[in-house]
C-alpha cells in the first residue's frame, strides 16, 4: 500500500528519503540534462531541512517511491515553484506523479504560502512526455528560453510552464 507524508514533519527519516529519491531518476529534467544535479540535491536537501522548500514523499511501506519539491518563488511571491517531481519508474502508471503534483499545488495554495495564485516550473523542450503530462494538468507554456542558473544545463531550451491555481476554489 502506498502512503504519503508531508514535510511539515521534517525528521531524519523523511530527509533521508528526500535525498534518496532525488538521486534517482527524474521526470522534469533528466540527470543527463542537468550536469549539476548532485550539487542541486545537496542544496535542496538543506532547504527542505530548514523548510525553505517543502517536500511531499510517497512511500511503499518503508521505501520512498516518489517525491515533489516546491517552494514559494524567490522573485514572484504570487507563485509557487515546482522544483522537482520524481517517481521511481517501477511505480509508473499508478498516477503517483499526478497525485504528488496536485497535492503540492493544493498545499501551496491553501496551507503553505498565503497569497500564491499560480504555479510555475521549468522543463526541457525535448522532454516530450513531461510536456504532455503537464498539459494534461492544465499547465501552459509561458516562455521558452535558455534559463540561466548557477547549475549547468545541457543547452536545450527550457520551457517555463504555468498554471492558474485560483481554479482550485472551484474543485
Amino acid at each position: 500500500m502506498i502512503n504519503v507524508r508531508f514535510s511539515s514533519d521534517v525528521n531524519g527519516h523523511l530527509l533521508s528519503a528526500v535525498e534518496a529519491v532525488l538521486l534517482g531518476p527524474r521526470l522534469m529534467i533528466s540527470r543527463q540534462d542537468y550536469p549539476g544535479h548532485e550539487e542541486w540535491v545537496s542544496k535542496a536537501y538543506a532547504e527542505v531541512k530548514n523548510e525553505q522548500k517543502r517536500a511531499i514523499v510517497a512511500w511503499d511501506g518503508q521505501v520512498p517511491v516518489g517525491l515533489v519539491i516546491y517552494q514559494r518563488h524567490k522573485v514572484d511571491n504570487r507563485a509557487v515553484e515546482i522544483k522537482n517531481l520524481t517517481v521511481d519508474p517501477r511505480y509508473g502508471n499508478r498516477y503517483l506523479a499526478s497525485f504528488l503534483l496536485r497535492n503540492a499545488e493544493r498545499e501551496a495554495y491553501f496551507n503553505d504560502f498565503v497569497g500564491v495564485r499560480y504555479a510555475v516550473a521549468d522543463l526541457k523542450a525535448n522532454n516530450y512526455s513531461m510536456i504532455l503530462f503537464v498539459r494534461k494538468h492544465h499547465y501552459y507554456i509561458q516562455e521558452q528560453s535558455l534559463v540561466e542558473t548557477q547549475f549547468e544545463h545541457n543547452g536545450y531550451p527550457d520551457l517555463v510552464i504555468r498554471k492558474d491555481l485560483q481554479v482550485l476554489h472551484h474543485h
